[in-house]
């Protein structure tokens, strides 16, 4: 199955109209290495856009150890419209 992309409205980014909600593995306490195997299958499949919420528990922790040695890039995604830096993260 090949991932579809579209334009995210005016920005020109290419996101993948499939992408990975984070909160799940945050609010279902899922072990580090089944959100490796998850997310990093979804990433080789051609998924480039990552929700995550600081209310997701521990779900953005768990997102970024599994993505921190990823060289593909990839679009995390916020609701805030401008990059935001808290704590040394930067949210799109």
């Amino acid at each position: 199955m090949a991932i579809e992309y579209r334009l995210l409205g005016k920005t020109g980014l290419r996101v993948s109209s499939l992408g990975f909600g984070g909160s799940e593995v945050g609010y279902q306490a899922v072990a580090q290495k089944t959100v490796d195997k998850i997310l990093n299958a979804a990433l080789d499949a051609g998924i480039n856009v990552i929700d995550t919420a600081e209310c997701y528990a521990d779900g953005e922790a768990l997102v970024g150890k599994a993505i921190r040695s990823r060289r593909k890039p990839f679009r995390p995604s916020r609701a805030s419209p401008v990059p935001v830096r808290k704590r040394g993260r930067i949210s799109i």
